[in-house]
């Protein structure tokens, strides 16, 4: 799914990058620092082994560098230990000041988006009516296909049974699943697109589908191309239509 960017996001964004790069590199430049603390270690513990091994008296020069080195190093860690924590613990405050500006850049998005969606909703209902009124298209020809087989063996039964047995589990159907549900049993039909919220989509479009009915909404909108997502505004809306329909085919008989 497309991301929605906008500008006071990508400055909030590369301030929190460049606070995690800086702690990042930090952490880099320490973990340096302890090798080579580790490295001074081992050689300064090596050579008082050796010590202790030869009986030979070790070199106190080296091992007074070697010391030095260490408490340098400890040192230099503590300050990038210091140098961390401080930034570490700053972020959030630096992050708050651009928080305001963000919330303005999120708000401004989020109405543009808003009226972009308001716009496309009203071509829900027309786009759902087209599809529901192709799945009645869809079922009429479908019983057109029932009549045909009923019709067929109707008259061929007055001449013969042997066809009884052939077609004893109906005529040859064309699958009208669509899509299934994991839990759903094989001959249930398998349309779950639906243009209304819980279960009524299964109910609009097996009925479009098998019974050749409409929601009121789609019929209102075939009648009069009026979109209205009330149900019972619809059919409040459809009476009124056919009641002045009435009244005009009466008019002109008149």
């Amino acid at each position: 799914m497309e991301q929605t960017f906008y500008k006071e996001m990508e400055e909030y964004k590369i301030r929190a990058s460049n606070i995690e790069k800086q702690i990042k590199d930090l952490k880099r430049e320490k973990a340096k620092l302890e090798k080579s603390l580790v490295e001074a270690g081992t050689e300064y513990t090596n050579i008082l082994a050796d010590e202790a091994k030869t009986g030979e008296k070790a070199e106190k020069v080296k091992l007074n560098q070697l010391q030095k080195k260490k408490e340098s190093l400890q040192k230099s860690i503590a300050q990038y230990d210091e140098r961390i924590s401080l930034i570490e613990s700053s972020k959030k405050e630096s992050l708050q000041e651009l928080i305001p500006s963000l919330h303005d850049g999120y708000k401004r998005e989020l109405d543009l988006l808003n009226k972009k969606i308001e716009v496309m909703k009203k071509n829900i209902l027309p786009q759902a009516a087209k599809y529901l009124n192709y799945l009645k298209l869809v079922g009429e020809v479908n019983k057109r296909a029932d009549l045909l087989h009923e019709d067929f063996m109707r008259e061929a039964k007055k001449a013969t049974d042997e066809l009884d047995n052939k077609y004893r589990f109906g005529r040859n159907k064309v699958d009208l699943k669509i899509y299934n549900t994991p839990n759903e049993s094989e001959w249930q039909y398998g349309v779950i697109m639906g243009s209304r919220n819980g279960m009524k989509h299964w109910d609009d479009q097996d009925n479009a589908l098998q019974r050749g009915t409409l929601p009121p909404q789609v019929e209102l909108y075939n009648l009069t191309g009026e979109v209205e997502p009330v149900e019972t505004e619809a059919r409040r809306k459809i009476h009124k239509a056919q009641q002045e329909e009435r009244k005009k085919s009466k008019w002109l008989r008149d």
